[in-house]
């Protein structure tokens, strides 16, 4: 699918409040970690619950994680990218997006 540079909707600029874990220092704990903190926001914040669920959490750089959203027409896309700061991992940024 092509992404287009279509306006986000209103729907999918809900804010976020970033929540920080206390995780282990190995990889597994760490990205387990990063993705818990993923559905915790996707739960608070993603009011699309009739759609099809998540289809797929894919990392595609250190500490950034792609989250995919099949809608009817299009499947929505939230790109998370993560911080370590005082010994917690933390969501830094969230970028919402679409492809049709």
């Amino acid at each position: 699918m092509e992404q287009a540079n279509q306006t986000v909707p209103d729907y999918l600029k809900a804010e976020f409040v970033p929540t920080r874990k206390k995780c282990a220092s190995d990889a597994l704990a760490q990205s387990s970690c990063m993705i818990q903190l993923i559905l915790e926001d996707l739960d608070e914040n993603y009011d699309l619950r009739y759609a099809g669920g998540i289809s797929g959490i894919k990392i595609t750089l250190p500490m950034t994680y792609v989250v995919s959203l099949p809608q009817e027409e299009r499947i929505d896309l939230f790109t998370y990218t993560f911080e370590r700061r005082d010994g917690k991992i933390g969501i830094k940024s969230k970028v919402m997006g679409a492809e049709w």
